[in-house]
């Protein structure tokens, strides 16, 4: 069984800070039948490699990596919780395995009652929706600063609010609309 859309979306907007393209987020899909295994391919490629350099060396830099992807939170605003994951590591889970036990607790979470952590959720699952409705369109990435740096734009700025997401969606639209070639009549 492969992933689907969303799950590779998922890691995407963890791993990578940024919204998947379609034929990323496709070659992902049938890469493997678990989050953790997807997640430590992620980590091992060409794009993983070059997008985190020194990072995957260092337990603690990349918790902090994922944990700002996935919560928006710092080392300071949650020194705890950052160490949880990094104890995860220490102690011999894989990357792939921590990042979709980081998954899984932020999307089927119950946080009622806190305010922050229903905000970092839904956060996340705007962005998720961002990076989903960015992989049904036509854009198209490279391991460059400045594609990289496009579909990351395309989530920066969603944060909990329905508006935030509608934003993004708009503004995706907008940038596959006009990379499109024009209909020849």
């Amino acid at each position: 069984m492969s992933l689907n859309q969303t799950q590779v979306s998922q890691l995407y907007v963890a791993i990578f800070g940024r919204a998947s393209e379609k034929a990323g987020n496709a070659f992902w899909q049938g890469e493997g039948d678990t989050l953790s295994v997807v997640a430590d391919k992620m980590l091992a490629s060409d794009g993983g490699t070059w997008y985190f350099g020194d990072k995957l060396n260092n337990n603690q830099q990349f918790i902090e990596h994922i944990y700002k992807n996935t919560l928006g939170k710092t080392a300071d605003q949650d020194p705890d919780g950052i160490a949880h994951w990094v104890a995860k590591l220490e102690g011999g889970e894989s990357k792939g395995s921590v990042v979709e036990a980081m998954i899984n607790a932020l999307v089927t979470g119950d946080f009622t009652g806190d305010t922050l952590a229903i905000q970092a959720q839904q956060r996340f699952l705007n962005r998720l929706a961002v990076s989903d409705a960015t992989a049904e369109t036509n854009l198209t990435a490279d391991l460059t600063d400045a594609s990289m740096q496009k579909f990351a734009n395309f989530i920066n700025s969603v944060d909990h609010t329905p508006a935030s997401k509608a934003a993004a969606i708009a503004a995706v639209e907008a940038a596959a609309n006009a990379s499109e070639p024009p209909v020849q009549i």
